[in-house]
């Protein structure tokens, strides 16, 4: 391992760092599930997770599901509960979703989660598991869907500092990052729901089709055979997460001819984006403030027509109302199919003067917002750059605070 070979460099000492498994790190405990037959086995008081609530959680502390359980539920069943600090992963369906519990929670048999022992910081324990998290999936087996088996979790092996100083000291770095981005987060919750609330204050019998604002046309139908690993990205329906562009999975262009003919497609930031196919239909994603790309086939993106930013357009596509009617307009039985046309023909109860007065309010907001987006990215690039890193041994602590 690169590690061991890194530790002079680093001015390590072999007794600084040691292998254990992660049985050695603290108690790994599964759960269960109550019998969906007792009604009073669910509606409790004790938060119960399961791996669909991580599905979209972007942030590390966690303190319930969708669904708490009762006492009765708990006692006859074989969910437990878990105390503040544990690390819950999920080794199912899929296997990698990693969160820490914020208060006691519970968690069905899709996790093989972890009680810290004293002598172990549980923030580190939580950068350790998404560190090993590629290597504990290929632990897996299974027909029907790869699992992780309690016995597999117990004896994978991984290396840690000896001293919970030094841990400490790793969690302290990463977590640093971490809570920026969640603050970032945080803080465009706020700026969307602004957003979201001020159009409501207008309305007018008078109505102005959405399209000679802000025309919606299909992206460019790139070839996947031109797919590269490193060159122009391209926004697929898969990376628009509902708030902006997911960065972490997009594939790369870089034919200078497939390019050219998708010139009248280049994003350059603070654009929306929606998409028109398949089940996420209706889904938005802004891009973030100085993000240069392309957007593929049945990727929606909106040219302003007028003198408003994209600002109003940020507040009408918040409008669930709005996103509902221009679903139902979708086509298609196999999957639903959203036309541009039907999207540009439809008609808000608003008049531009007002939207005018809208923009002077929301512009500012906007420019926060789009600028959080891409501050969010360029820390979780970083973030995930150290990470490797400093668990590894490449990296030593006073390296990364340097």
């Amino acid at each position: 391992m690169r590690f061991e070979k890194d530790w002079g460099r680093l001015g390590l000492k072999l007794s600084d760092w040691k292998k254990v498994k992660l049985s050695e790190l603290g108690t790994i405990v599964g759960g269960g599930t109550p019998s969906t037959k007792k009604e009073e086995y669910y509606g409790g008081d004790i938060p119960w997770i399961t791996p669909k609530d991580l599905a979209n959680f972007g942030e590390r502390y966690i303190e319930h599901g969708s669904r708490n359980i009762t006492l009765a539920g708990l006692e006859n069943s074989s969910a437990k509960i878990l105390p503040v600090g544990s690390i819950l992963f999920s080794s199912r369906a899929p296997i990698g979703y990693i969160a820490i519990a914020s208060n006691n929670v519970s968690t069905n048999q899709g996790f093989k989660s972890i009680i810290p022992n004293s002598d172990v910081d549980s923030l580190f324990l939580y950068y350790l598991l998404k560190f090993n998290k590629d290597k504990i999936e290929n632990m897996g087996s299974g027909t029907t869907f790869k699992e992780v088996s309690a016995s597999i979790m117990k004896s994978i092996e991984v290396f840690i500092p000896t001293e919970i100083v030094e841990q400490r000291k790793i969690s302290a770095i990463l977590g640093a990052i971490d809570d920026k981005i969640e603050n970032n987060k945080k803080i465009n919750h706020h700026l969307a729901a602004i957003s979201k609330n001020y159009l409501k204050i207008f309305h007018s019998n008078n109505s102005i089709k959405l399209g000679d604002l802000f025309e919606l046309k299909s992206g460019y139908a790139f070839k996947s055979k031109d797919w590269v690993d490193e060159g122009k990205p391209v926004i697929k329906i898969k990376d628009i997460d509902g708030i902006t562009i997911d960065i972490t999975n997009l594939n790369y262009v870089k034919n200078k001819s497939q390019l050219a003919k998708a010139s009248n497609f280049e994003v350059f930031g603070k654009e929306i984006v929606m998409a028109l196919t398949g089940a996420t239909t209706g889904k938005i994603g802004v891009i973030p403030k100085n993000f240069k790309g392309y957007v593929n086939q049945r990727v929606g993106l909106f040219y302003a027509k007028t003198e408003l930013s994209y600002a109003v357009l940020w507040s009408i596509l918040q409008q669930q109302n709005i996103i509902t009617d221009l679903i139902k307009l979708s086509s298609g039985s196999a999957q639903a199919n959203l036309s541009p046309f039907s999207v540009n023909s439809y008609d808000l109860n608003v008049t531009f003067k007002d939207l005018i007065e809208l923009d002077k309010v929301l512009s500012p907001l906007y420019e926060l917002f789009c600028f959080n987006l891409s501050e969010i990215q360029r820390l979780s690039k970083l973030r995930d750059t150290l990470l490797p890193k400093l668990l590894s041994g490449e990296l030593s602590v006073n390296q990364a605070i340097k």
